[in-house]
């Protein structure tokens, strides 16, 4: 058990549809950075491996009554908060290819690793949420084939983007008047059918190479960009179905070169001190709000959780507390891999990508 990684995931007041209504839960949460930042130091201090800011991302902040909560705010700019107030946990944001370009985010993941020396994590969100439509009039007119290739092409350029910079092409040779090595640093040429680019970065490669990439794959074309694109997939589902959906995605990646490829198990957690205390929460938050659906859900105590964990054939966990902050603290309990490196990939096990010029 002790070489499982572990990722939090924060979202809100708890990832329980009804946990804002709870007799314990503060409206001033919803806008507090203090809240969010007590939390970073605690999963940080527990020895969580990263910490998923605002996961899953909501296309709109429009409040309805499937809504835990309609206020969210953009998740790179909170993650990157978060790297001075933490100091070893990785930080990551999830950003959509579908609403952004390829060199913005590749601009503000560049300065987000340089900033959090080397915890940065993007978790790469493809396609497109209906209910975003009225947000870009851009959409108008497109489908979800147009949409998982532009992804797919997106994901693509920011990485050629991170390698248009060598190691060490940042010279600052005063006597030479030298700022940047002049053959270190190369225009990146990409024409394809969804983006034009001839530039380079404006900034030193990032520490990691690349930023931990994530994704959280829902369709057949998600899965194609994961293994070809992503270090880590968070899946969804059932024990048997994550294990036999992780071995076919890590046996595509490993024949594709890829065999770095991590599997984690997103685990909903509805803790107490016993099993009826624990079922009894969770009978008071389905009264509040519509139960948990789409995720595997543990519902007992953080002994139990342990010993449950032990029966996933996994890489590690994406725990999702039903109630916050409350359901943090039992979940410090968990057995940790010793800390013991410094950037994010280091310690996940995963490679430093080479440069592509390099």
């Amino acid at each position: 058990m002790h070489q499982k990684l572990f990722s939090l995931s924060l979202n809100g007041q708890g990832h329980h549809p009804g946990a804002w209504r709870l007799p314990g839960a503060r409206r001033e949460r919803a806008v507090a950075p203090d809240f969010t930042r007590d939390l970073a130091r605690q999963a940080d201090a527990a020895g969580f491996d990263l910490l998923i800011v605002e996961y899953p991302p909501r296309p709109t902040a429009t409040p309805a009554p499937d809504r835990q909560e309609a206020v969210h705010f953009e998740a790179l700019s909170v993650a990157a908060s978060l790297a001075g107030v933490t100091g070893a946990i990785g930080l990551v944001a999830p950003v959509s290819a579908v609403y952004n370009e390829p060199f913005n985010i590749a601009r503000q993941f560049t300065a987000f690793d340089h900033l959090s020396k080397g915890r940065s994590g993007w978790l790469l969100v493809p396609g497109l949420d209906e209910a975003d439509r009225p947000n870009f009039n851009r959409l108008d007119g497109t489908d979800s084939a147009f949409h998982d290739a532009r992804s797919a092409e997106f994901a693509d350029v920011v990485l050629e983007l991170f390698d248009s910079w060598e190691d060490g092409a940042l010279a600052l040779d005063k006597a030479e008047s030298i700022f940047a090595h002049p053959g270190k640093v190369h225009v990146i040429d990409h024409n394809g059918p969804h983006f034009s680019i001839s530039t380079s970065m404006n900034a030193p490669r990032p520490p990691q190479g690349h930023p931990v990439v994530l994704m959280s794959p829902q369709t057949r074309a998600d899965e194609t960009t994961a293994v070809t694109r992503a270090d880590v997939v968070l899946l969804s589902g059932g024990r048997e179905e994550i294990s036999a959906r992780g071995a076919a995605l890590k046996q595509v990646a490993a024949a594709g070169g890829r065999g770095h490829l991590k599997v984690f198990a997103n685990l909903a957690t509805t803790l107490a001190d016993s099993d009826e205390e624990a079922l009894a929460l969770a009978r008071q938050l389905d009264g509040l709000g519509s139960p948990i659906s789409g995720v595997e859900h543990f519902i007992g105590t953080a002994n139990g959780l342990a010993t449950y964990l032990e029966t996933f054939d996994c890489d590690g966990f994406n725990l999702m507390p039903s109630v916050l902050p409350d359901g943090l603290a039992p979940l410090a309990a968990l057995p940790r891999k010793p800390i013991t490196n410094t950037t994010l990939r280091d310690r996940l096990g995963l490679p430093r990508p080479a440069g592509r010029r390099s």
